[in-house]
């Protein structure tokens, strides 16, 4: 695949998809940001879907959300999309479940993880949660693993950044107030991380793409990254695995089989969405007027589309701290919005 470029120059900007729909078989797409707000699907999106499909194009949905494949069904039968469209549904939730559950040969199974192996022997398998507080003990007992203790875990398992349950009790930010949430957090991520325990980040989101830019699981992976460190880990890429975009397992998923070079990545998020097309050498389609960079790229380009996207894509670019670590990354293909 060709190697992107880092400068805006070289992009395509385009008011639809139609012009380059001949270009690909396979098209991965995001959801919150792409297809819809979290509310409603934007204008236009559930026509342009209709159209992939009659094109008869391979769509496939890449989701970071860490809950498992039938909650994405179920949100996209609301917001008046046909499940039945996207040939695969992939969300980092039921990836991560798989792993848990050592559910392989499944088409969602991702390949085995070094630091679990040990575990997933064991008769008793215990889990650590930060989590949404939506189904987190279901989730596990679903997948043969039970809530326990920092002391008592065999691994660390990061759904969402709302609750810390240990089996016994929970923390709710909510609830508990955020004080009370974030000294429980770094007291039990300190404990957890002097036992070197493997956590597995099951949506790498770091923010969650609404006015608040609320935490997501992500910053979690990041602090626990952080406190390893500290403490002199020299493993810690190994004790910390993130599912989802723009990491390799879900594209390996998505892929499997198919020519790169016919793949196309459509998302807003420049660290997910194109980081990981980017990474994986499929060709991608930044969204930009929906989710995540809009307000930023409105402000930036005053009116001018292109200018605001190369401002965005040029301050991405200098910031050490992201996923894309230091790689200069670039859309194939830019759109305002997922239309025809």
């Amino acid at each position: 695949s060709h190697c992107p470029a880092t400068k805006m120059e070289s992009v395509q900007v385009l008011n639809g998809i139609r012009d380059i729909v001949d270009r690909y078989d396979t098209f991965l797409l995001d959801m919150w940001g792409v297809m819809h707000d979290g509310k409603q699907p934007y204008d236009g999106v559930v026509d342009t879907v209709q159209k992939l499909k009659e094109a008869g194009k391979d769509m496939i949905i890449l989701s970071n959300s860490s809950k498992r494949k039938e909650n994405s069904v179920k949100s996209l039968k609301k917001l008046g999309f046909e499940p039945a469209v996207f040939s695969q549904i992939i969300t980092s939730g039921e990836v991560a479940h798989h792993l848990l559950s050592q559910t392989e040969g499944s088409p969602l199974a991702p390949k085995p993880w070094d630091a679990l192996e040990s575990v997933l022997k064991k008769q008793k398998k215990q889990v650590f949660c930060f989590g949404s507080g939506e189904g987190d003990a279901e989730y596990f007992e679903n997948c043969g693993w039970s809530l326990a203790s920092s002391d008592e875990a065999d691994a660390i398992v990061a759904r969402g950044t709302f609750t810390i349950d240990d089996g016994s009790s929970v923390i709710h930010k909510t609830h508990d107030g955020e004080d009370t949430y974030y000294r429980v957090y770094y007291e039990q991520l300190a404990k957890l991380a002097k036992r070197r325990l493997p956590m597995i980040v099951a949506n790498p989101d770091k923010v969650r793409p609404d006015a608040d830019r609320s935490p997501m699981p992500g910053t979690i992976g990041k602090a626990y990254e952080a406190l390893l460190l500290k403490d002199g880990c020299d493993n810690v890429r190994d004790l910390v695995k993130y599912i989802g975009k723009p990491f390799p397992d879900v594209y390996e998923i998505a892929l499997r089989g198919k020519d790169p070079a016919r793949v196309c990545m459509v998302g807003d998020a420049l660290e997910t969405d194109v980081t990981g097309g980017s990474a994986f050498g499929v060709d991608t389609i930044w969204v930009v007027n929906d989710g995540i960079h809009n307000t930023e790229i409105q402000k930036q380009g005053n009116g001018d589309l292109r200018a605001g996207c190369s401002a965005i894509l040029s301050e991405f670019n200098e910031i050490p701290e992201t996923y894309a670590e230091g790689r200069k990354i670039s859309p194939t293909i830019v759109l305002p919005h997922l239309r025809w």
